[in-house]
């Protein structure tokens, strides 16, 4: 696991480098039917444990949680509609299962990332910048 010295992270990192990976996905937030944040919460599903990954301001967060995420949504106080919804980004690339080859974490301008390769071949950068928190996938194999 290679992580910037410069970050501030809450949490731990969990252990997940070299383990199977058999869900991940991102929790996204929508406004008013438009998607605003496409990875406000990544959770994955790491030899039978949730993990949960987030940012804020910059800040890294880890934490463990006990059950799998559960979309939802409500109506703010302008009577908008806010969403939370579940995007299954294994299902994205591909794969049912695969192993956590490496993690890193570092700063970038504006916010700070977080990195994930994949023994399918696959990197996904999940990156906060200013604030909003989007991912992207890379094949490299």
């Amino acid at each position: 696991m290679k992580i910037d010295s410069s970050l501030e992270i809450n949490g731990e990192f969990p252990p997940i480098e070299q383990r199977e990976l058999t869900r991940l996905i991102c929790e996204q937030f929508w406004y008013d039917g438009e998607l605003k944040d496409s990875a406000n919460v990544v959770h994955l599903y790491v030899d039978n444990h949730w993990f949960r990954l987030y940012f804020d301001c910059g800040i890294i967060f880890w934490r463990e949680q006990s059950a799998a995420p559960e979309p939802y949504s409500y109506l703010d106080n302008t009577a908008t509609k806010v969403e939370f919804r579940l995007h299954n980004l294994l299902t994205e690339i591909g794969v049912e299962s695969c192993l956590i080859v490496s993690v890193e974490a570092s700063e970038i301008s504006g916010g700070s990332m977080v990195k994930i390769a994949l023994s399918s071949g696959t990197v996904i950068e999940f990156k906060d910048v200013a604030d909003v928190s989007s991912y992207s996938t890379q094949q490299i194999a």
